[in-house]
């Protein structure tokens, strides 16, 4: 089978236009980017996609420093008046997991445990001065702000309670020793 002179040239000229038609095509496209490119940025602004990607990101990225923890938060007992406690779970940051575990106790109730009836009885101006484990044991040092007086907790029992729950929400730890300002709360 072979290819006339005639045939050649009626392929090339299709294959011209061909080519023409996706050159205006192209050219179209661009011009219709370039006069709506501002118009799509400023609808893009608005809708407000890119902080929220960003956002994201942040987020995706912080969660992986993050683990989830059980504090437990006091509230009254509405039909005996008591006080218990409860667990709640919160994400504090992996690195000084146990710190930060008791700084988040010591930041007060969660907004979930408070719309639970959750109060503080731990003084907010509370520090931790030191945490230390050693052979399964915990000692947490407190400022005196931990001994401030609490009508719901007067003899320190229940603060003492929610620090030992909280810390051993941890099976790994087998007792919880709590100091303030260096010297041994005594147990009662």
């Amino acid at each position: 089978m072979y290819i006339t002179f005639m045939s050649l040239k009626s392929i090339e000229r299709q294959d011209k236009w061909f080519f023409l038609v996706w050159v205006i095509v192209i050219i179209i496209s661009i011009i219709t980017l370039l006069l709506f490119l501002p118009k799509m940025r400023n609808a893009l602004q608005e809708s407000q996609m890119p902080q929220l990607i960003r956002l994201h990101k942040e987020k995706s990225s912080v969660s992986d420093s993050l683990q989830k923890v059980k504090i437990s938060y006091p509230f009254i007992d509405l039909t005996t008046g008591a006080l218990k406690s409860n667990y709640y779970t919160v994400d504090v940051e992996k690195t000084n997991l146990r710190h930060n575990q008791i700084e988040a106790l010591l930041k007060g109730p969660t907004l979930e445990a408070v719309s639970d009836g959750s109060i503080a009885v731990i003084n907010s101006n509370t520090k931790l001065i030191g945490l230390t484990l050693s052979n399964k044991i915990v000692y947490v040092n407190f400022s005196k702000e931990f001994l401030d007086y609490n009508r719901w907790d007067e003899d320190y029992s229940f603060r003492k309670q929610l620090v030992k729950q909280t810390l051993l929400s941890d099976s790994s730890i087998k007792d919880v020793v709590i100091m303030v300002e260096g010297e041994i709360l005594s147990s009662q």
